[in-house]
């Protein structure tokens, strides 16, 4: 392949990035949601009596979404994805920062102010242990590298 076309290339995955990481954190709602309304459909079930409460969506949503979003901006760039990881941590945090400031002030839902500081909160802890994880995952990729060259010299 040509310098020309891996340079294009790059750049089309920086761009894919952001709109494939809001585009799998709105596809992780979408499946968390059709299996909690799946779900709901068994009569007399634990099933319905527990995933028929909004709380438990919103909760289950707060933590889906927030590993949706960053470990699938990661996926578009592997060669960097500690530092996608890392950026999308950070604007996703800064994101649920804004719209729990903004709530605070407007007070759009349905549910109280306290449990949407919770969920918010589920979502920006969701969103840092799982870049701690991607990290740790590129850092023992490098450690097994690194033994399995010093191995060979040996």
């Amino acid at each position: 392949m040509s310098e020309h076309k891996t340079k294009i290339i790059l750049v089309i995955r920086w761009i894919g990035v952001l709109p494939v990481a809001i585009g799998a954190f709105f596809l992780a709602n979408l499946v968390t949601t059709l299996l909690l309304y799946i779900g709901c459909l068994f009569e007399d079930s634990v099933w319905q009596a527990i995933f028929s409460n909004d709380k438990v969506y919103q909760f289950i949503n707060s933590i889906t979404g927030a590993i949706a979003f960053i470990w699938a901006g990661t996926k578009i760039a592997p060669k960097y994805r500690q530092v996608v990881a890392i950026s999308l941590t950070g604007f996703f945090c800064g994101f649920v920062i804004v719209c729990l400031f903004f709530e605070g002030f407007l007070h759009l839902t349905t549910h109280s102010l306290k449990w949407f500081i919770i969920c918010g909160f589920i979502s920006i802890v969701a969103a840092i242990l799982t870049c701690i994880e991607i990290c740790r995952e590129i850092l023992n990729e490098i450690r097994n590298k690194f033994f399995s060259a010093s191995e060979g010299i040996s």
